[in-house]
């Protein structure tokens, strides 16, 4: 087996909906005008917002990155500096905003195999001109567009330049993971993130090491299958997430305490997921993202080492780390604010 085909097993849990693999046939040639409205606002505002989004994470999105942009049923939007093959069209100038002139082509009607183009999903990796593009459909407002594109486009670069998890093939223990008491501390420790996110600065290692220390004591009874998913899924979608939000901060032109916010609301939403594998899933989001936050208020430098295979936990760990015999009786003070006993 080829190192691509190992890393591309390794990492299939990542692709649950889009195959990337498309072949581009359009159902029909466009016709004179200039595209979608929405396609070329949303595309322009991408556009716009590239250099920036550049600089969030080193070789990931470049100041003239190459996207596309579905409207279901109706048109694809494709943003490239590479001419595509004859199956789009350029679109002409007139009309086309500044940022996608020369670069913009459409299709019109749904294009076979591209899962955007009928509004299912979302495509990872479509080839095109010898370049690999992600494709989404278009959501409710651009940002939200923008969010979901720099989110998946974010796990496509993954694949190539993340290191696989180091984990043991073994059988997750659903029952562990579904123990009250294992998703009432995970609450607790979202509680717990979403409140690092909101203090200043001196208080900040203090509500950490409490954080830290209620999910020790969570881990201590929980199955190993489930504490390696957990890191495993929270590396891998903490960091899309964070990456999609930024970009869509960017996009409208808040700041990173738009980031934040959007974040701590993640954390603070109860999560109605019965499945106690997607919960663990849908927790992760917005642990993952908070605690990269974090680690920049700390000064951490984390992002390579993220990408090599720490993981968010350790990082953190690493970063504010607990005095010995410190964790049981400050867990034991944090669950006693959240869940205050009665009288």
């Amino acid at each position: 087996m080829t190192v691509h085909c190992r890393r591309a097993a390794a990492w299939a849990a990542l692709v649950l909906l889009g195959s990337g693999c498309a072949a581009q046939q359009p159902s029909a040639a466009p016709g004179p005008g200039t595209g979608d409205p929405a396609l070329l606002e949303t595309g322009n505002r991408l556009a716009l917002a590239s250099p920036a989004i550049a600089r969030l994470w080193p070789g990931f999105w470049s100041p003239r990155h190459g996207f596309i942009l579905a409207q279901p049923h109706q048109a694809v939007l494709l943003v490239s500096e590479r001419a595509p093959d004859s199956v789009y069209s350029p679109l002409p100038p007139r009309g086309v905003p500044r940022a996608l002139r020369g670069r913009a082509y459409l299709a019109r009607g749904e294009v076979p195999g591209l899962n955007s183009s009928r509004g299912f999903a979302f495509d990872l990796r479509v080839p095109v001109a010898g370049s690999r593009l992600t494709a989404v459909p278009l959501k409710e407002n651009p940002a939200a567009t923008i969010e979901f594109l720099v989110h998946e486009a974010f796990h496509a670069f993954q694949l190539d330049h993340f290191a696989p998890p180091a984990r043991e093939d073994v059988a997750f223990d659903a029952r562990s993971a579904s123990d009250p008491w294992f998703a009432a501390l995970a609450e607790v420790e979202r509680r717990q993130l979403a409140r690092a996110l909101a203090v200043p600065r001196d208080s900040l290692e203090h509500v950490l090491r409490g954080y830290l220390a209620v999910r020790a004591r969570r881990y201590s009874a929980a199955a190993a299958s489930v504490r390696e998913e957990e890191l495993h899924l929270e590396r891998i979608e903490g960091s899309a997430y964070l990456a999609g939000v930024t970009a869509a901060a960017i996009s409208d032109g808040s700041g990173p305490d738009r980031v934040a916010a959007v974040v701590r609301d993640h954390l603070s939403t109860p999560l109605d997921v019965p499945d106690a594998r997607w919960l663990l899933r849908a927790r992760v989001y917005g642990t993952g993202a908070a605690i990269g936050i974090l680690l920049d208020r700390l000064g951490v430098e984390w992002k390579a080492r993220l990408q090599e295979g720490a993981t968010f936990h350790a990082l953190l760990a690493g970063a504010v780390p607990l005095r010995p015999g410190e964790a049981e009786d400050l867990a034991t003070r944090v669950l006693e604010e959240a869940v205050p006993r009665r009288r």
